[in-house]
């Protein structure tokens, strides 16, 4: 894209005042233009090379932002028609976590009689049953 690099003075330790003024004027015109030009002002020469460099010279890339991920067996202890009031305890999470390496591994465990008597078995009963109630109403799709 074409661009005008503006000299606001020739001399290189002061910024012309009528320079300043000659560039404002530039800028009132080309603002009214359908598709502006950029217009970058110079305030002395020294400051050319400087100034050309910076603009011609592409952005860093902006890191992406990371979120927080929460593993999604850390959310085993809610797998159970007790939670949130009363959710698995540490040793039948970590039991459920050896059985099953994800949820859809302990959703699939639950859709057949014989998973829910493994659960029971695990699990114990009580805690077995309420890990196969929690996943009753659901579906898992591929």
């Amino acid at each position: 894209m074409p661009t005008i690099a503006f000299l606001l003075s020739t001399s290189p330790n002061k910024i012309d005042p009528d320079g300043m003024h000659q560039f404002m004027e530039l800028q009132t015109q080309i603002h009214a233009l359908p598709t502006p030009i950029p217009l970058l002002p110079i305030p002395t020469p020294p400051h050319l090379l400087r100034i050309l460099q910076t603009y011609a010279t592409p952005p860093s890339p902006r890191p992406a932002p990371t979120t927080a991920q929460v593993p999604t067996l850390g959310l085993l202890p809610y797998v159970t028609s007790t939670a949130p009031a009363r959710p698995l305890s540490a040793h039948v999470t970590n039991v459920l976590s050896d059985l099953c390496g994800s949820l859809k591994e302990v959703a699939r465990l639950c859709e057949t009689g014989g998973g829910r008597g493994v659960l029971g078995e695990w699990l114990g009963e009580e805690e077995g049953k309420g890990v196969a109630e929690f996943w009753e109403g659901e579906w898992i799709v591929e």
